[in-house]
């Protein structure tokens, strides 16, 4: 007869911590707990799976209790829809969940674009050659220079992301301006730069306080701070002016 298919393994535990604690691997939990201290009703957690749609987040085992969330703080706050011990294990998910009309529509929306993906301009003229209402795919313009901050009184704003301070040419100097060197990103409520995706913040004014990561000289974007050469002679003819 033929031999019996090997057993799966089981999800390996978490191994205890030099005090003797493991986090808990149920879903939403994440507390850490002494295997001997864990009791029946110890943890609040999810069946699961979880949800994640566009910028929309839930768990597909809370039915209509709690529709999709739109920050990752208010995803962590739902409260779990089972009682039972921590684990050191991973339970398994619930793939048989009634869903809710909202994370059902979610999971639908997301399979069909998985299954289907993007289709660009070229795609669209490559298959309808003919067709009178054909896309046409610019090339690519290039990136304009702002416009030049100088003024009269040898005085210009620093067009440097992260800085925007005012300044004096006479005064710049290769260490003067600290500024980032990635774009602004902003991802539901958090916003980073994108040289620097340590520093997520909540608030604007916190975001705008973040420290540049790049030091040089002010920028009036004229042309003449492009190179540290052109940037000192620039400055040293506006100190013998």
């Amino acid at each position: 007869p033929p031999a019996a298919p090997a057993a799966a393994a089981a999800p390996a535990a978490a191994a205890p911590a030099e005090d003797g604690f493991v986090r808990c691997k149920n879903l939403g939990c994440k507390a850490k707990f002494h295997p001997s201290d864990s009791t029946p009703d110890a943890c609040s957690y999810h069946l699961g799976p979880a949800i994640f749609h566009d910028r929309g987040k839930g768990w597909a085992c809370c039915r209509d209790k709690h529709r999709l969330v739109y920050s990752w703080e208010e995803f962590e706050r739902i409260p779990g829809c089972q009682v039972g011990p921590h684990s050191a294990t991973a339970r398994p998910q619930n793939a048989d969940i009634a869903l809710s009309p909202t994370v059902e529509a979610a999971m639908r929306v997301q399979e069909r674009e998985a299954a289907a993906p993007m289709k660009t301009a070229a795609d669209f003229n490559r298959e309808n050659p003919d067709a009178p209402t054909g896309l046409k795919v610019e090339a690519p313009s290039e990136v304009k220079r702002p416009k030049c901050t100088r003024k009269d009184d040898g005085t210009a704003r620093c067009v440097r992301k992260g800085c925007q301070q005012i300044f004096a040419l006479r005064d710049n100097g290769p260490r003067a301006c600290t500024y980032h060197v990635g774009e602004p990103v902003f991802w539901d409520t958090s916003k980073y730069w994108g040289c620097c995706p340590g520093q997520v913040k909540y608030d604007f004014d916190s975001f705008l306080k973040v420290p540049g990561c790049e030091t040089g000289y002010h920028d009036d974007a004229s042309g003449d701070f492009d190179d540290d050469a052109t940037a000192a002679a620039t400055v040293a003819a506006f100190q013998g002016a």
